[in-house]
């Protein structure tokens, strides 16, 4: 990610193949509530340095909520 926070082509579709990934893995459907929720997670997690697929994958397979119903006080970020 530049330093403008500005992805480049290669890296949104590195992000969109991790997002698609785990929502087909959690059953959210394109228009889910729930997938909104993984895509802002998904980001959170590539700010923060998790640069390739496969930490992204790592991170969100470990996630303790389910993005349709997270723990009340969740963040939803």
């Amino acid at each position: 990610m530049s330093l403008q926070g500005v992805a480049c082509p290669a890296e949104l579709t590195m992000l969109t193949k991790a997002l698609d990934a785990r929502c087909r893995e959690l059953g959210l459907a394109d228009g889910d509530p729930g997938r909104e929720v993984l895509g802002r997670r998904v980001m959170d997690l590539f700010e923060s340095g998790q640069l390739s697929a496969e930490d992204l994958r790592l991170a969100l397979s470990g996630e303790i909520f389910n993005a349709k119903n997270p723990p009340a006080g969740a963040s939803r970020l």
